[in-house]
């Protein structure tokens, strides 16, 4: 983990490449999505999202019915409520008021998810906004979770199964709206 003084949050990457929830006949390609902890005394914007100190938000692009593009929580819940993503590793770098600029400027511009558009694409590109030259990942021609996962490993800060600690409301915005969603 690299934090510098003015860092007010920490921003993870996580990659999941789907192995340990792939079955006979079923394949499971993997998710990649990011968090923003507040480390700091003071609230942070985080896209439209005002999170507290010592408070976590996922965020990840979805092809949901309700919403294709940037979900928050959704993958703190998968975690927590359903056991998923074991296995996933990530890399994580302290970020400034600056960063959390770029990084809502980045969420708002695209917030869509499509098959080339899709989660590791919006992840990857997420964290390159900010990352410094050696945090900067490749960019592949075809974005997907194992191939992210490999580039992830090259890093001696690579964890496995980081802890995600978060309020555990799945939500996208409508506008400004947050429109919040459970699982049945």
């Amino acid at each position: 983990v690299s934090v510098d003084t003015g860092d007010v949050a920490l921003l993870t990457l996580y990659t999941f490449d789907g192995k340990s929830e792939s079955k006979a006949g079923l394949m499971n390609l993997g998710h990649t999505f990011l968090s923003v902890e507040n480390t700091s005394s003071q609230d942070i914007k985080v896209g439209k999202v005002t999170l507290e100190p010592n408070k976590a938000v996922t965020i990840g692009a979805w092809s949901i019915k309700a919403h294709f593009g940037v979900w928050y929580n959704v993958e703190s819940v998968y975690i927590k409520d359903c056991n998923k993503y074991d296995g996933r590793v990530s890399i994580t770098a302290g970020i400034n008021q600056d960063d959390l600029a770029k990084i809502s400027e980045f969420i708002a511009n695209h917030d869509i998810w499509t098959p080339y558009r899709n989660c590791s694409n919006f992840a990857l590109n997420l964290w390159n906004t900010v990352a410094t030259d050696t945090e900067e990942l490749v960019k592949p021609v075809i974005y997907s979770p194992s191939k992210i996962r490999r580039e992830l490993n090259k890093f001696d800060t690579c964890q496995t199964n980081r802890k995600i600690e978060t309020d555990d409301q799945m939500f996208y915005f409508d506008g400004d709206t947050p429109k919040y969603f459970k699982l049945k």
